[in-house]
């Protein structure tokens, strides 16, 4: 979904875009590609793929530069898994039934 400039978290908004596009390709994305199908300037991709590479959220592979995503995504979703109220699960279970 192609952000905004008037937005005010467009950083946040196209690091969450990127995320999410990495995570529907196995074989990763280039730079090129994510600022392509993402409609973003290559040096904003860049700046958040460094970053988000830094952080963990995504690896580059350094034969091919293309980028995959890292284990802190794991971590995070494990947290998440971990926090969920087991209680609540059957009622939101039979709402989707």
């Amino acid at each position: 979904m192609p952000v905004s400039e008037a937005s005010p978290a467009v950083a946040v908004e196209r690091a969450l875009n990127i995320l999410e596009a990495a995570a529907q390709r196995r074989d990763g994305m280039t730079n090129s590609e994510i600022s392509r199908k993402l409609a973003i300037p290559k040096s904003s991709a860049s700046y958040i793929l460094r970053t988000l590479e830094r952080r963990g959220y995504l690896r580059r592979e350094a034969e091919t530069g293309r980028y995959r995503l890292g284990l802190k995504i794991l971590s995070l979703g494990g947290d998440a898994q971990a926090n969920l109220d087991i209680a609540i699960l059957p009622c939101i279970h039979a709402d989707t039934w």
